[in-house]
């Protein structure tokens, strides 16, 4: 741009100018911008004292094409992947949909140059990540919060014997140092907390950016060997190392400290070693020798001297270990002399306090952990395909809850875990509720009952809160505190699938549709001698005076025998429904029922009378129902085609059980059901038309209802005896 002025009244300024240039580079800690080529922007002024026009503004812009996470995303792709200075980057990998291969997987990312040749890459980085299903792994030294931060691999040793020939391979190109140390039992009798290692360097590479790393391991027989401590492995570059000559533990500016992501769990009593490692020997560690002169910085100060100048001589190694050192990662010698200057950081807990952890149930109801779609469903959680199928924009019934935690509690230290939960009936947040939830990704042997009267409670998908549980953590030690896994914490939510004998649309056929029904007029009625004051309610559709169905607009309960449903209205044709319940030959209105297998009985054996007992956890507000299907030899009718015939309980009449461990054992037989009296023989009607008294077949069903669905009966056992007739037992 240029401007022209004059000392005249008259003002000329140039015309306006666009020059376009490109962004090359951009520095994100200065948010400075190089372009690829000037860009004039006016900075003109002239003394309107002196006839000139003052300050002579200018505007510019920056245009171009952005994307943030939020737009990869939502487009359904990310940027392509590129590092910072260090060699660094950060991302999300996702399991490919329809396929979960457990075991140890590779990841990695490459720059090859043929997408099916890893050879072909120039540089690269991978890790090895576990997919499991719901086992349990024991480890006796360490924590991990979650499977995808499981512990580095250390070294991995591979030997084949063949013709007395053994290989070693390992995937460790470094040759490092350790050095082992080891926590007093009299102080620290829980173990501690490590939160960083200090390291003294006295030189590193000039040039590059060589990354060192230190890890913590366990040792075998005093030397280092196994897989690093979860959390421990921590990567600094060149840039990140402080060099010094005059090494101090209490000067900052002496020492590399390696922070770790994690606080990370050491046992008291057991020896463990930290290594370092890289590839560049330009790396110098300051190191403590017996017999030796001290760095006189690292001296210990006298009153009379401050900072000594005199060297201090080395007379003993202190107990902390000993130093090794490593061509290979794998064969390690170990120098009983030596000790590397280093200063161990633990963590201090606060333990006058109790923090409360709380674990929500998600808008939208995810079921399972979102990973990628957090920054989705933050946004919008109903645009996240990792939710609860058709509930994604609907509330989920709870009958029962199942609760697992992946947690850690040192000695001295405890985790009390508590639920709230919303009602279905006003949605009304109620507790909390104490709860030991299963360990490990293993859920608790016995689900969590509701069965406190309150009924069902509701899941619901648009709120965070509608299922709240909550961790209490306490410590008894500074030195030590519980830890909790998010990734290891999983609520199952049980749905009973029972009922209490209501009607259902699926068990009403229309058998006649009649003619000149009149959709206004017409009504619909069922009626059922046990059923008492819950009665179903049910209409009719009509379509040019025929009756195309009949639905169920209340459920009722209570339909334990074929009910009959009436059609009244006016009309030309009456029609006809039928209800094919419990003592049909096929279907039924109950939700859960269980079948016996079909008995045939040795030929000759015909019976008349028969016992069915079961034991069974049976709470007030639920029931048990037995039924029977029998067939002679004497009768050609297929044995399916029998009709199921409702059996009387005769003993324990009006019994239900105090507690969730009180199972009580139950006769039933034949007779009118709720009488309590057995007839002591059978009959049935077959389809010929004709009765039977004995019979050579038989299956036996077992219905279960109930009133509240948070209270269900359970059996443990059910035997049935084919008898002679007039046995009475």
């Amino acid at each position: 741009m240029s401007y022209n002025y004059t000392v005249s009244p008259t003002q000329t300024i140039a015309s306006i100018y666009t020059t376009t240039a490109n962004i090359i580079a951009f520095n994100a800690n200065t948010n400075v911008a190089t372009l690829d080529m000037p860009v004039d922007v006016s900075m003109g002024f002239n003394d309107p004292a002196l006839g000139g026009v003052g300050v002579v503004t200018s505007q510019y812009t920056i245009s171009g094409n952005s994307l943030n996470i939020k737009q990869a995303i939502q487009n359904g792709n990310t940027a392509t992947l590129s590092t910072d200075e260090s060699g660094n980057f950060y991302g999300i990998f996702n399991v490919p949909a329809s396929k979960f291969q457990t075991g140890q997987r590779v990841f990695r990312v490459d720059n090859r140059s043929v997408a099916t040749d890893p050879t072909t890459a120039t540089t690269y980085a991978e890790a090895t990540f576990t997919a499991s299903g719901l086992a349990t792994t024991s480890q006796s030294v360490e924590f991990s919060p979650s499977v995808d931060s499981s512990s580095s691999v250390f070294t991995s040793v591979q030997q084949t014997s063949q013709q007395l020939v053994s290989t070693i391979s390992t995937y460790s190109p470094y040759d490092p140092v350790a050095q082992t140390f080891i926590i007093d039992k009299t102080n620290y009798p829980n173990g501690m907390f490590l939160q960083s290692i200090k390291v003294f360097f006295a030189t590193k590479p000039q040039t590059g950016n060589f990354p060192v790393t230190l890890s913590i391991v366990p040792t075998l027989n005093g030397y280092p060997n196994g897989q690093a401590l979860d959390y421990s492995t921590v990567s600094l570059t060149s840039d990140q190392v402080v060099t010094s000559s005059s090494p101090h533990y209490l000067d900052s500016t002496t020492y590399t400290e390696f922070m770790f992501s994690a606080p990370v769990y050491i046992q008291s009593g057991v020896l463990y070693a930290f290594i370092l490692k890289t590839n560049s020997p330009d790396y110098t560690v300051y190191y403590a020798q017996q017999n030796q002169l001290a760095v006189p910085s690292t001296s210990k100060a006298l009153p009379s001297s401050p900072n000594p100048t005199n060297p201090t001589k080395i007379g003993g190694a202190p107990y902390v270990g000993a130093l090794f050192e490593s061509q290979n990662s794998i064969t390690w010698t170990a120098d009983q002399t030596k000790d590397m200057m280093f200063v161990i950081d633990r963590c201090v807990f606060d333990i006058t306090k109790t923090p409360q952890i709380q674990f929500n149930v998600l808008q939208g109801i995810p079921y399972r952990k979102l990973g990628r779609d957090d920054i989705v469903h933050k946004i919008n959680a109903n645009n996240v395909s990792n939710l609860m199928g058709n509930y994604r924009n609907k509330n989920l019934q709870s009958d029962a809850y199942n609760i697992t935690t992946t947690d850690f509690r040192p000695t001295s230290t405890s985790i009390g875990y508590t639920y709230n939960a919303t009602l279905a009936n006003g949605q009304v947040p109620i507790g909390p509720y104490s709860v030991n939830p299963g360990q490990f990704g293993s859920p608790t042997p016995d689900n969590i009952s509701l069965g406190d009267g309150q009924g069902e409670r509701l899941l619901i998908s648009a709120t965070n809160n509608s299922f709240v549980l909550t961790a209490t953590m306490s410590s008894n030690d500074a030195n030590v505190s519980p830890i909790i896994s998010d990734d290891g914490v999983t609520l199952y939510n049980l749905r009973y699938i029972i009922n209490n004998m209501g009607i259902g649309n699926n068990v009403i056929a229309i058998t006649n549709p009649g003619a000149g029904y009149n959709a206004n007029t017409i009504t619909v009625s069922i009626s059922n001698p046990d059923v008492g004051s819950d009665a179903a309610v049910l209409a009719a559709n009509v379509a040019n005076g025929n009756v195309t169905s009949i639905y169920v607009t209340y459920p009722g309960s209570g339909y334990l025998t074929n009910p009959t449903i009436t059609i009244g209205g006016a009309n030309t044709t009456p029609a006809t429904a039928l209800v094919y319940g419990e003592t049909s030959s096929h279907g039924g209105n109950s939700w859960s029922k269980y079948f016996t297998k079909k008995v045939v009985m040795t030929p000759g054996n015909d019976s008349g009378d028969l016992r069915v007992f079961y034991t069974a956890y049976k709470p007030v507000g639920t029931n048990v129902y037995v039924y029977y299907k029998i067939l002679s030899s004497q009768d050609t009718q297929k044995f399916d085609d029998s009709s199921w015939q409702l059996m009387t309980q005769v003993s324990n009449q009006n019994t239900f059980s105090s507690s969730v461990s009180d199972y009580i054992e139950f006769e039933c037989a034949p007779g009118i059901y709720g009488s309590g009296n057995a007839n002591n023989n059978i009959s049935y009607l077959s389809t010929n038309g004709q009765t039977y008294t004995n019979f050579i077949q038989f299956a036996i069903k077992v219905v279960m209802a109930t009133s509240d669905n948070t209270l269900v009966p359970v059996l443990t056992d059910i035997r049935a005896l084919a008898l002679p007739p007039g046995t009475g037992i």
